[in-house]
C-alpha cells in the first residue's frame, strides 16, 4: 500500500476528526519541505490509523523517525511517556531522542547568535566593552559565569560563521554536542581554509565513529593537512602542563589532577604500577585487602611524602599546617559532631581527633 507522506501524518498527528481527512488543524513547520511527489511504503497495519484512533507505539516510533529531528518528533517522543513499552522500544526511544538532542542544541545557540551577532570588528574601539556586555547580559540570564556565557557566544558565532557545515549538521540531529565539541575543539587549531576542509570530509561520517575515533581521525587530518601542526600542538601543550586540585570531591577524598609530557607521564605510570604491585608482593599484613586503585593512590602519596619505616605499604603521616575547626566536646570524645577543615570541609569526629592529637599546629579556643 502507498500513501503520500503529508496524508499519512495529517491522518495521524493529532487532527480533529471532521478536519483529519482534509487538512491539517495547524500544519507542523517541515510540511513545506515535503514534495507533493513524494510517497512512502506504508506497512497495512497503518491503513486506515486516521479512522482507528492513536497510533500504536510501533507506529509512532515510525513516524517519530519520517518526521525527523525537530518540534514534532519531540512531541511524539513525549507522547510515549507513561506507555507501556518492551525493552527494544525503549532501547529505540532512547536512540531517537539523540537527534533531538543535537535540533535543541542548535536551536539554542542559533538563538545565542540572534542575541550577540556575528564577531564584532577588531577595528572598533567599543569592541572589547561590547563583547564583555553580551557575555555579561548572557551570564545573568542563565545563572552562569561570565567565562562560562563568553565561551557560549564563541561556539555561537563558531556554528555560523566558520563551522557552519558542522552547526547545520547538528541543528539537523545528525551530530550531537559532545561530537560538535571534538571538531571545534581540534579545527580551531588550524587555519579557516584547512578547517573548512577537514569538515567537509569528516561531518557527514562524524556519527558513525566513537568519539575516541573522531578525535583520532581529526587530528589526523590536520596532521595531513598541515606537517607542521603536530610540532606546534606538541609544544603549546608542555607549556600548560600543571597540577591541580579540586576541593569539591566527595566526602573523604580531594581530585588531584596532572597534565604532565607524554614521556614523563608514562614513566610516572609505570612507577607507581611496580611499586603498588611491589609493596602488595612483599607487604608485612598478609591480610592487606587494598584494592589496585587503593595501592596505586597509597603508592603515589608514598612517593611523594615517604612511607613508614618498616612499613612500604603504608605513607608516613603528612607533616603539613591545616586549619582545623572543632568543638570541645568532640575534642574530648564527649560527642560526635563533625569537625571542619579549613579548605575541604566537613570531616569525621574521629578523624578531627586524629589530627588535632596527632599534628602539631597552634591551637586556639574561640567562642
Amino acid at each position: 500500500m502507498v500513501r503520500k507522506l503529508s496524508d499519512l501524518l495529517s491522518s495521524v498527528l493529532g487532527m480533529d476528526d471532521d478536519v483529519r481527512d482534509t487538512e491539517w488543524a495547524e500544519a507542523p513547520w517541515w510540511l513545506d519541505a515535503v514534495a507533493e511527489a513524494d510517497t512512502v511504503e506504508v506497512p497495512e497495519q497503518w491503513a486506515g490509523v486516521g479512522e482507528l484512533g492513536p497510533m500504536s507505539v510501533d507506529e509512532t516510533l515510525h513516524a517519530v523517525r519520517a518526521a525527523g529531528a525537530g518540534p514534532e518528533a519531540a512531541r511524539l517522543l513525549v507522547s510515549l511517556r507513561g506507555q507501556r513499552l518492551t525493552g527494544e522500544q525503549k532501547l529505540t526511544v532512547v536512540e531517537l531522542w539523540q537527534p533531538q538532542l543535537g535540533w535543541t542544541t542548535g536551536a539554542e545557540q542559533a538563538a545565542v547568535f540572534d542575541l550577540v551577532g556575528p564577531d564584532p570588528d577588531p577595528g572598533d574601539p567599543s569592541t572589547p566593552a561590547a563583547a564583555e556586555f553580551a557575555s555579561l547580559e548572557l551570564a545573568a540570564a542563565l545563572n552562569v559565569t561570565p567565562g562560562h556565557a563568553a565561551g557560549r557566544v564563541r561556539h555561537a558565532r563558531l556554528m555560523a560563521g566558520a563551522f557552519a557545515a558542522t552547526g547545520r549538521a547538528l541543528a539537523a540531529g545528525a551530530l550531537d554536542p559532545y561530537r560538535v565539541w571534538l571538531i571545534t575543539q581540534t579545527l580551531t587549531t588550524v587555519t579557516a581554509q584547512v578547517a573548512e576542509q577537514i569538515q567537509a570530509e569528516i561531518v557527514p561520517v562524524a556519527a558513525t565513529m566513537t568519539g575516541h575515533q573522531l578525535r583520532k581521525a581529526l587530528r589526523e587530518a590536520a596532521r595531513n593537512a598541515d606537517p607542521e601542526w603536530g610540532v606546534r600542538m606538541f609544544a603549546k601543550a608542555r607549556k600548560s602542563r600543571r597540577v591541580g586540585f579540586d576541593h569539591r570531591g566527595t566526602d573523604g577524598l580531594v581530585l588531584m589532577y596532572a597534565y604532565l609530557p607524554p614521556v614523563e607521564a608514562i614513566a610516572i605510570e609505570q612507577h607507581l604500577h611496580h611499586t603498588a604491585n611491589t609493596t602488595h608482593a612483599a607487604g608485612t599484613d598478609p591480610g592487606d585487602e587494598r584494592t589496585a586503585d587503593e595501592r596505586i593512590a597509597d603508592a603515589l602519596i608514598g612517593c611523594v611524602l615517604g612511607t613508614t619505616p618498616g612499613d612500604p605499604t603504608s605513607p608516613l603521616a603528612p607533616k603539613v599546617i591545616v586549619q582545623l575547626l572543632i568543638s570541645l566536646p568532640t575534642l574530648l570524645g564527649l560527642r560526635q559532631d563533625t569537625g571542619e577543615l579549613v579548605g575541604h570541609g566537613r570531616i569525621p569526629a574521629g578523624m578531627a581527633r586524629e589530627l588535632a592529637t596527632d599534628a602539631e599546629f597552634p591551637r586556639m579556643v574561640y567562642d
